[in-house]
C-alpha cells in the first residue's frame, strides 16, 4: 500500500496538488498497488496523522510532502508511525529540495527523501520497492539510508518534459474539497532572486498538454462541491494564445455550471498588471467570477527591485490595475514583501503608501523576507548582513540596512492595517474619501492607539499566521461587540482630529 499524506493550514483549504498527481501518474503507469490519499489540516495534530498511518498488518509505503507550513508535524509524525508501525517512509517537496541533507539529519525514521519534481522518480522508486530492491544507485536525485550510512545519488540537470504528461488528473479525489489547486505549467520567465522557483535564474516554462488541461478543467468543474478554483501558473497570461484558450475555457465552464443550477466556481489566477495590455485577454479576465484580483507586486523600491532581479513599470502597473477597476465590485488584493535585501524601513514605508494611496489597493498582504534555500539569494546572503531563523521557514531576523527592531515594528503595524481593511471597512472608506495621499500618516495615529489600548487583546502576528483567521474571528464575535465599536470610536475621533486640523491649515 502507497500512503500519500496531504497536510495544509486550514485557511488555505484543499488537499496538497502534488498527492493527487503523483497518484494520478503513477496509476497512468500501471501501478496496481492501493494508493491512498490522506487528507489532513495542520489543526489536525501528530496524533491524528499519526494513527491514520498505522498499518500493521502490512508494510505501508508512507509519503510526505514537505512546506515550510508543515515541516514540524512531519518530522513529528514520521517518528511516531515509525514507533507503531514497520513501513518505509518518503518524503518531497520545496522545504525538503534544496536542505535535504540537513533534514534527513534532523529525523533518522526518514528512509528516503526525493529532491525536486516527483513524479517520474518516485515511480522509478516504487517499482524497486515492489521487487524488494532498496538501493537506488541508478535513480537519480535521492538521498536516501542503505546499512545505516547515507547515500546520495547524483543530480539530474533535465528538467521534467510536461509536454508528454498527458494522462488526466483522477479530478474525483477532490469530489469532497471545495478549493481545488491546479497545474497548466511549471516555472517561471522571470528570475527573482527570493524565490527558487525560477531553476536558478533560467527564464523557463514548461507547459502541460493543452488538450490534458482543458479535459481536466472539465471534470474538474463538474464536481458540485467545488467552489475555488487556483491556478498556480506563475503568469497565466504570458503566453496569449494558450492563456486565451484557458481562461476562455474557465468562463464557459462557470457558465455551464450556472445552466445547470449549479453555484459558479471562483477563480484565483497570478498575473501581472503591467501584462494586462491585449484586449481580448483583459476581456477574459474581466469575466472570470474572482473573489479578488492578486498581484505580487513586493516592492516599489529601485534598489530592491535592482538587486532582486526584479521589473517594474510604474505607469504600466497603475494602468493595468485601473483597467481590472473598470469591473466594478472587485477587490484589488496586493502582496508585499518587506526585509528583501537593501530594503529598509524607510523604503517599505514608501512602498505601503504606494498600495494603499495610489493604488488604492482594497486588501494586501505583508510577508516577512523567508531566505528560501535555491534561491540565489541564499547564496549570496552574507554580502547583505543577512540574520535569518536557522530552520523552515527561514525567515529574516535582520539585515545590514532592517534592523531586527524595525522589522518587529512593521510586522506590528501591518498587523494593526490589516485588522482596520479587513473588520473596519467603514474606517477605510472614510480615510480614502478624505484623503487622497499621505494615508499612513493617517494610519499612523490609529494603529498608535490600537496598540497602547488594544494590544493585550490582540496580539500583532503575521497575516498568514495560522492564529491571525482567529483574531479576526474573536473580534468579530458577538461578545466582543462593544470592543469593536470603542475602537471604532476612537479611530473615527482620530480621523476628526486630522481633518480639523488640515481644515485649519488650509483656512490659513
Amino acid at each position: 500500500m502507497i500512503i500519500l499524506n496531504s497536510i495544509v493550514p486550514s485557511w488555505v483549504g484543499g488537499i496538497q496538488l502534488s498527492t493527487v498527481v503523483l497518484k494520478s501518474y503513477l496509476m497512468s503507469k500501471g501501478i496496481e498497488q492501493p494508493i491512498l490519499i490522506n487528507r489532513f489540516v495542520t489543526e489536525d495534530g501528530v496524533d491524528r496523522i499519526s494513527k491514520k498511518n498505522e498499518y500493521r498488518d502490512e508494510f505501508p509505503i508512507v509519503c510526505f510532502s514537505v512546506h515550510s507550513w508543515n515541516i514540524n508535524i512531519v518530522l513529528e509524525s514520521c517518528r511516531r508511525i515509525k514507533q507503531k508501525t514497520d513501513c518505509y517512509i518518503i518524503v518531497g517537496g520545496p522545504a525538503v529540495t534544496f536542505d535535504t541533507l540537513g533534514f534527513f539529519n534532523r529525523c533518522e525514521d526518514i528512509d528516503l527523501i526525493i529532491k525536486g519534481e516527483g513524479e517520474t522518480i518516485f515511480f522509478d522508486v516504487i517499482q524497486a520497492l515492489e521487487k524488494e530492491i532498496y538501493d537506488f544507485k541508478g535513480i537519480p536525485d535521492l538521498v536516501y539510508r542503505k546499512n545505516g550510512k547515507i547515500m546520495e545519488t547524483p543530480h539530474d540537470p533535465k528538467l521534467l518534459n510536461l509536454e508528454t504528461h498527458d494522462y488526466s488528473i483522477l479530478y474525483k479525489e477532490f469530489k469532497d474539497v471545495s478549493t481545488i489547486y491546479y497545474e497548466t505549467s511549471r516555472g517561471c520567465v522571470f528570475k527573482c532572486k527570493y524565490c527558487s522557483w525560477n531553476t536558478k535564474g533560467k527564464r523557463i516554462i514548461r507547459n502541460y498538454p493543452l488538450e490534458k488541461v482543458l479535459n481536466d478543467m472539465a471534470h474538474i468543474f463538474s464536481l458540485p462541491k467545488l467552489e475555488m478554483f487556483m491556478l498556480t501558473d506563475s503568469n497565466i497570461v504570458l503566453n496569449k494564445k494558450r492563456g486565451l484558450a484557458i481562461l476562455s475555457k474557465i468562463n464557459e465552464l462557470n457558465q455551464k455550471r450556472r445552466q445547470d443550477r449549479l453555484k459558479p466556481v471562483k477563480i484565483n489566477i497570478e498575473s501581472n498588471p503591467e501584462s494586462l495590455g491585449d484586449k481580448d485577454l483583459l476581456f477574459q479576465i474581466k469575466r472570470l467570477n474572482v473573489e479578488h484580483y492578486s498581484f505580487g507586486l513586493q516592492s516599489i523600491s529601485k534598489s530592491v527591485l535592482q538587486e532582486a532581479d526584479r521589473r517594474f513599470d510604474r505607469e504600466k502597473y497603475i494602468r493595468g490595475i485601473n483597467q481590472l477597476r473598470e469591473k466594478k465590485g472587485t477587490p484589488i488584493l496586493i502582496e508585499i514583501i518587506f526585509g528583501l535585501p537593501f530594503d529598509s524601513y524607510a523604503r517599505f514605508r514608501r512602498t505601503l503608501e504606494f498600495v494603499i494611496s495610489d493604488l488604492n489597493a482594497d486588501l494586501f498582504v505583508c510577508y516577512r523576507f523567508s531566505l528560501l534555500p535555491g534561491s540565489r539569494f541564499w547564496e549570496t546572503k552574507e554580502k547583505y548582513g543577512i540574520t535569518h531563523q536557522p530552520q523552515q521557514p527561514y525567515t529574516i531576523i535582520r539585515s545590514d540596512t532592517f534592523s531586527e527592531s524595525e522589522l518587529d515594528k512593521v510586522e506590528a503595524y501591518t498587523y494593526y492595517l490589516q485588522i482596520i481593511y479587513r473588520v473596519f471597512r467603514s474606517l477605510k472608506k472614510t480615510v480614502d474619501k478624505n484623503f487622497s495621499h499621505n494615508k499612513l500618516a493617517v494610519y499612523d495615529e490609529i494603529i498608535d492607539c490600537f496598540a497602547e489600548k488594544y494590544g493585550d487583546f490582540l496580539k500583532p502576528k503575521l497575516v498568514y499566521h495560522d492564529g491571525f483567521v482567529k483574531d479576526l474571528e474573536k473580534i468579530r464575535s458577538a461578545e466582543n461587540t462593544d470592543l469593536r465599536r470603542r475602537m471604532q470610536s476612537d479611530a473615527r475621533r482620530i480621523i476628526k482630529k486630522i481633518l480639523s486640523i488640515k481644515t485649519k491649515e488650509k483656512s490659513v
